[in-house]
């Protein structure tokens, strides 16, 4: 019972967190690593432009509303580790062109009202 307590408690706060941040973020567009802002983001249903080094793009559902940048093939990524041996590759490799060009690509297909796919590696 306690537990369950526990659960209802963390809806609630939630619910609070949602509804206060939702009357405070008019963008449409979050761009973010994998971090808090992002999964808030995706609870509010915004559109996340989401890049992933040392975390797994696999593990995160967009729900058809956003676009994952990942290194592909990079050897060492996902790692989850607090310091790297190999200077940030997964992070420094993501080209900041492709986030410019997905927010273009989510104002084209939303002034037509389009939906696209949710991931996206960097070449």
């Amino acid at each position: 019972m306690r537990n369950l307590q526990k659960e209802h408690d963390a809806v609630k706060y939630f619910q609070h967190l949602k509804h206060r941040s939702g009357s405070r973020t008019p963008a449409d567009v979050v761009i973010t690593g994998d971090s808090f802002g992002m999964h808030l983001a995706i609870a509010l249903k915004k559109f996340v432009i989401a890049w992933f080094g040392l975390s797994c793009w696999t593990e995160i559902d967009l729900y058809d509303r956003g676009e994952k940048l990942y290194t592909a093939g990079l050897f060492c990524a996902p790692c989850w580790k607090k310091e790297c041996p190999y200077n940030l590759e997964c992070i420094q490799m993501i080209d900041l062109d492709r986030i410019v060009g997905c927010v273009g690509e989510y104002a084209s297909r939303r002034s037509s009202n389009v939906k696209g796919p949710d991931t996206r590696a960097t070449q």
